[in-house]
């Protein structure tokens, strides 16, 4: 893979264009073969990719929704409160039964990742917390791993690109195996990291400390493409993401400035695939 464009803009990172397909609705995720997942506030909506309703009325939410994964017949959701609390804005993780529109179970948790047959992956980090667990369809846990970060499923195998703010330099890209062990390989620049992007089969781009880094199953590096060049210790002023548009991969690093005044700029990579 090579970089194709490169630009620099002022300001926050520019929305998703797909996220703009409804109006005053947010685009949660598209569901194969069923639809629209659309949030508003803390109401949940599912249209057919044709626009019709599928739920007889909006699921009322006990946070607003922020994220959201499917596994099997079940929507997994990430919330947020308005109250501040000893987590933050943090809300609680729904589980909710996608034909009948009910929620199962209220969970604790800031990550979520499905899996199949309506098992997920629950992560959470922070106050002597760094775990993932693993739950069934009817939320009945079934293990659990001292690992947080970056989730992605590449062949039935669970991957993380841990994100440990507690300890940055322990941080590595890791497997999670089904009897509770973790398998370490590459250790990570910085404790940051962008959502991974499946590449056919087996393979996976994340962005890490200014890296491109294209690993796969095996958990084995295949290239790394230096696209910034910063301190790692200054991780905390970077986020990024990755989403495909057409046939490229667009990496955009969202950097914290303080100069003139506080401000943001986003660093825009297009990179064929």
């Amino acid at each position: 893979m090579h970089l194709e464009n490169y630009t620099i803009i002022n300001g926050y990172w520019p929305a998703i264009a797909q996220q703009q397909i409804f109006r005053d609705w947010k685009l949660l995720c598209n569901i194969p073969g069923l639809g629209h997942l659309i949030s508003k506030n803390y109401e949940l909506k599912l249209l057919s990719f044709e626009g019709e309703i599928l739920w007889t009325s909006p699921l009322r939410c006990s946070g607003k929704p922020d994220s959201a994964t499917v596994s099997g017949d079940r929507l997994i959701i990430t919330t947020t409160t308005q109250d501040y609390h000893a987590w933050g804005f943090l809300g609680p993780v729904l589980l909710i039964d996608l034909k009948k529109a009910e929620i199962i179970e209220e969970l604790k948790g800031e990550r979520i990742h499905g899996l199949k047959n309506g098992e997920f992956l629950v992560g959470l980090e922070g106050y002597d917390f760094f775990h993932t667990w693993l739950y069934d369809r009817d939320c009945n846990q079934l293990q659990e791993w001292n690992s947080y970060g970056e989730y992605v499923s590449v062949n039935d195998e669970i991957i993380v690109i841990e994100e440990n703010r507690q300890n940055p330099d322990s941080s590595s890209l890791v497997r999670l195996n089904r009897d509770g062990s973790v398998s370490k390989s590459v250790k990570l620049k910085s404790s940051r990291s962008s959502n991974p992007i499946l590449i056919g089969d087996n393979n996976f781009l994340f962005e890490n400390g200014g890296d491109l880094i294209t690993s796969n199953g095996n958990l084995k590096k295949l290239s790394s493409e230096k696209l910034l060049t910063y301190n790692p210790d200054e991780s905390w002023r970077f986020s990024s993401r990755l989403s495909h548009k057409g046939e490229h991969i667009l990496v955009e690093i969202l950097e914290r400035i303080s100069e003139p005044i506080e401000n943001y700029r986003t660093h825009i990579f297009k990179i064929p695939i």
